[in-house]
C-alpha cells in the first residue's frame, strides 16, 4: 500500500511538471524568448546642453560653441541667406551634434536651401547677416549672435523677440509677424541704443498688396525708437519704404473717394493713389510721384510730366472742388510741361514746394501762369525752381532759402497779390531791385528805376 501511494504521488508531480511547461510556451509551440536584460540609462553627452527656453521643443546647444541661432519653426525646409566671420555648421536634427551630414562650412550669399529634420534648428556660428523670411518661425533665440548686423525675419509667426544682446544691429525687419503692442514695446525696449550719428532701422509693419499685417504698434513704441535713434518705417501699399512721421496708424482713416488732384488728366483717387505710374498716368512720362493722402503730401522724384496740346490741361492741378492745402516735395531733378496751361495750379487752397530738388516749369502758352496758386504760395527746403512763366499767388508769396529763376514776357515774373517776401534768400539778378506794390495792385520785383516791374529775377538763398 505504502509503495502504491508514493508511485500515485510521483505520478502526479510529473503531470504538473508537464503542464507547467506546455504553459510556458508561446502560441506558436516555439520556445519562450527570454527577456532582455534592462539596459542602463544613457549617460547625458558632456558636449550637449538642454537650452530651457520654453518652447514647445527646446533646443539641443553644444557647448563647446559660442556663437550660434536657433530657432523653433513649422516648416521643412526654407532658404535662407547668411553671412558669418569664419566657418560654422547647422543642426538640423537638434540633437547637439555635428553629425556627418552636417558639415562645417563659409556663409556666405547667395542664399541657400536647407531641409530640417526637426522643428527646432541651430546655426552655429558668428553671423553678421542673418535673413530668413518666410519661414513659419514661431521661436528664435539671438542671444549669442552679438555681431549680427543686418537681421530679417519677416512673414514669420514671431509673437516675441529680444534684441538686447545684438549691440551690433543697425538693420532690422520683423514685418508681417504677430507681435502685438506690448510684445512690440518689449522689442523696443530690449533694441540697443545707437549713437546719433549712427542712426539704425527697423521695418514694423508692411502694407503691401497681396499681404497680411498682424502687428501692432502705438505712439509709445516709436517714441522709444527714436529716443534710441532707430527710424521706423513700414512698407506702404507700392511697397515704399516710409517712415511712420509719429503716425503709428498709418494706414487707418485713409480718405475715400477723389482727392480732387490731378498728374494731367488724370485724377488721384483713393484706389489708385498708390499706383502712379506712366502706365496709369499718360502725362507721366519718367520716374515716381507718390501721395501721401492723409497729409495731401505730393513727393516728385526724379519725374518728367508732359501734357501736350490733345490733353489741354495743367500738369499738376488742384481743383475749385477740393478745397484744401497741398504740398509738392522735390527729389532729384524734375521737369513739367504743359502746352498750352500752367504747369502747377492749385485752384482751392495753398501750395508749398519744399524738399532738396530741382524742378523746371515749361509752357508754350503766351500770358500763362506757369505757377498758379489761388490762396499762398511757398517756396522753401533748399530747392530750385527755373520757370519760363509767371509765378503768382492771390494771397502771400514767400520765397525761403531756396533758388527761383524766372523769365517772362512781358509780365511781371513773380507776384503776391497780398504779399512777396523773400527769407534767408536774396536777389541776385538784376542789381537794385526792390519789393514794392505796383500800381496799388498787386507786389512784385520793382527795377532800381521804381517804375518798371521786372520780367526777368534770379533769387538765391543765403
Amino acid at each position: 500500500m505504502k509503495t502504491l501511494g508514493l508511485i500515485k504521488k510521483i505520478f502526479l508531480l510529473l503531470i504538473a511538471t508537464v503542464t507547467l511547461v506546455a504553459c510556458s510556451k508561446g502560441s506558436d509551440n516555439n520556445e519562450p524568448t527570454p527577456k532582455p536584460d534592462p539596459k542602463p540609462d544613457p549617460k547625458p553627452n558632456p558636449e550637449v546642453k538642454i537650452l530651457d527656453l520654453g518652447w514647445a521643443i527646446n533646443p539641443n546647444i553644444n557647448q563647446k560653441e559660442q556663437h550660434y541661432i536657433t530657432f523653433y519653426t513649422q516648416s521643412t525646409s526654407a532658404q535662407i541667406e547668411i553671412n558669418a566671420i569664419g566657418k560654422g555648421w547647422v543642426d538640423l536634427n537638434n540633437n547637439g551634434l555635428q553629425d556627418e551630414d552636417e558639415q562645417t562650412q563659409v556663409f556666405t550669399n547667395p542664399p541657400k536651401n536647407y531641409t530640417f529634420k526637426s522643428a527646432v534648428v541651430t546655426f552655429y556660428g558668428n553671423f553678421t547677416r542673418f535673413i530668413a523670411n518666410k519661414v513659419k518661425i514661431k521661436n528664435i533665440d539671438l542671444s549669442h549672435s552679438p555681431a549680427l548686423k543686418t537681421l530679417s525675419l519677416e512673414r514669420n509667426e514671431l509673437a516675441h523677440l529680444d534684441l538686447s544682446k545684438n549691440i551690433a544691429l543697425s538693420e532690422v525687419w520683423i514685418n508681417n509677424n504677430q507681435i502685438k503692442e506690448e510684445a512690440m514695446l518689449a522689442i523696443a525696449q530690449s533694441i540697443p541704443k545707437k549713437e546719433i550719428n549712427n542712426k539704425a532701422t527697423i521695418f514694423l509693419q508692411s502694407f503691401k498688396e497681396g499681404t497680411s499685417e498682424a502687428n501692432k504698434i502705438n505712439k509709445q513704441v516709436l517714441d522709444l525708437l527714436t529716443d534710441k535713434n532707430w527710424e521706423a518705417k513700414f512698407y506702404e501699399k507700392d511697397e515704399y519704404k516710409e517712415s511712420y512721421d509719429d503716425d503709428p496708424f498709418p494706414m487707418e482713416n485713409i480718405p475715400t473717394g477723389d482727392y480732387g488732384i490731378y498728374i494731367g488728366n488724370k485724377q488721384l483717387t483713393a484706389t489708385n493713389y498708390w499706383k502712379i505710374t506712366s502706365e496709369n498716368f499718360p502725362a507721366l512720362e519718367s520716374g515716381v510721384i507718390r501721395y501721401k493722402p492723409k497729409k495731401r503730401i505730393l513727393i516728385l522724384n526724379g519725374v518728367s510730366i508732359k501734357v501736350t496740346e490733345k490733353e489741354d490741361t495743367d500738369g499738376i492741378s488742384q481743383t475749385e472742388k477740393k478745397s484744401a492745402d497741398l504740398t509738392i516735395v522735390l527729389q532729384e531733378n524734375n521737369k513739367i510741361y504743359s502746352k498750352n496751361h500752367s504747369a502747377i495750379a492749385v485752384l482751392n487752397g495753398s501750395l508749398k514746394i519744399t524738399g532738396n530738388g530741382t524742378l523746371n516749369l515749361f509752357t508754350e502758352a503766351y500770358l500763362i501762369r506757369n505757377i498758379n496758386v489761388i490762396k499762398d504760395l511757398t517756396i522753401e527746403g533748399g530747392c530750385s525752381i527755373e520757370s519760363n512763366g509767371q509765378i503768382i499767388a492771390d494771397k502771400t508769396l514767400v520765397v525761403n532759402r531756396s533758388n527761383v529763376y524766372v523769365k517772362g514776357t512781358s509780365q511781371p515774373v513773380m507776384v503776391g497779390v497780398e504779399a512777396l517776401k523773400l527769407l534767408n534768400c536774396r536777389v541776385d539778378s538784376p542789381k537794385g531791385t526792390s519789393i514794392k506794390k505796383w500800381q496799388d495792385h498787386f507786389f512784385t520785383f520793382m527795377k532800381s528805376n521804381n517804375y518798371d516791374y521786372c520780367t526777368e529775377i534770379k533769387i538765391v538763398a543765403n
